[in-house]
């Protein structure tokens, strides 16, 4: 005996029913929606299309400007950077050879003050040398009558202080202290010094030997 479930046999063709509707009513609503978008460009006509492809246009082209704007502005800032670049080489080269001048001017500088120290080294030993003829004609025009000189020392190797050196021989000893009072004018006087030794002839003192000493 065959036994047929009917109850599933109805559910299964009710199944299918339902899944040829479902896709009978999406065929029908994209049908619908396919109508209504081509009734919508039918309607709008060819400006709402122009515009549509302007916008699209727009849009697909707005990247490339961007990028566009971008090299533009990095090629700028590089022709702006090379500028400075060059102007920076030209400040140092301008640099340099002030430099060059200064170290130039340096020299001459040095070089002047050289001279300058040579000069008032001449200057000075012009005066020196100038100082020991005065000094010779005060000490001779000093010179009393009975004083005679043999020796005349001048030193003048220090910039403070010249010392004179007299060796002479007289026949008096007031004769030298006058002689070395009168020096007195051109010698400190706290600095003269005065050695006197006798000269004999047999027992006789003849005449008298004197060193001299002092400073300016």
């Amino acid at each position: 005996m065959i036994k047929l479930n009917l109850n599933k046999t109805r559910s299964t063709v009710a199944s299918d029913t339902e899944l040829k509707q479902s896709k009978t009513s999406g065929s029908a609503l994209l049908t619908d929606f396919q109508t209504a978008m081509s009734s919508k460009f039918s309607q709008a006509g060819p400006g709402f299309l122009i515009k549509m492809l302007i916008n699209i246009i727009f849009i697909a082209c707005f990247p490339l400007g961007l990028k566009i704007y971008e090299v533009n502005q990095i090629n700028k800032l590089k022709t702006q950077l090379q500028k400075e670049k060059n102007i920076l080489e030209q400040n140092e080269q301008q640099l340099s050879a002030l430099k060059t001048e200064l170290d130039s001017y340096g020299y001459l500088k040095e070089k002047t003050k050289e001279f300058e120290t040579k000069k008032e080294f001449l200057s000075q030993l012009t005066e020196k040398r100038l100082d020991v003829p005065r000094i010779l004609d005060f000490i001779e025009d000093k010179r009393p009558d009975t004083v005679w000189l043999k020796k005349v020392q001048i030193d003048i190797s220090r910039e403070d202080i010249k010392k004179v050196s007299i060796s002479g021989e007289s026949f008096k000893e007031r004769s030298v202290n006058a002689f070395a009072s009168s020096l007195e004018q051109i010698l400190n006087g706290n600095t003269i010094t005065v050695n006197m030794r006798d000269i004999k002839e047999g027992s006789s003192v003849i005449k008298i030997s004197f060193d001299l000493k002092g400073e300016i």
